[in-house]
C-alpha cells in the first residue's frame, strides 16, 4: 500500500508527462506548508521558504515552473498572507 502523495499521483506521470498545472502547484503548495505554522515546526519566512524551492529546483521541481516563480519573488509579486 502507498501513502502519501505516491496514493494519487497516477504511475505514468513523470517528467514531461506531468501537467504543468500540477508543477506549479508543486512550487504553490510547498511555498504554503512553508510558510505556515504547524505544531511540529515553525512558519518559515518568504526568503527561507524561497531558498528551498531555489534548492529543490530540478529535483523536486520543474525548472520552468521555478524560474517563473523567481521571476515573481524578484518582482515582489508573491505575497505573505500568514502571520511570522
Amino acid at each position: 500500500m502507498k501513502d502519501g502523495m505516491e496514493a494519487v499521483i497516477p504511475a505514468d506521470w513523470k517528467g514531461k508527462a506531468i501537467p504543468i498545472a500540477a508543477k506549479v502547484v508543486a512550487v504553490t503548495y510547498e511555498l504554503d506548508a512553508l510558510m505556515s505554522w504547524r505544531p511540529y515546526k515553525e512558519a518559515w519566512s518568504l526568503q527561507k521558504s524561497v531558498e528551498k524551492i531555489k534548492k529543490e529546483e530540478g529535483r523536486h521541481f520543474d525548472p520552468g515552473v521555478v524560474e517563473a516563480f523567481l521571476f515573481l519573488h524578484k518582482k515582489c509579486k508573491l505575497k505573505c498572507y500568514h502571520k511570522i
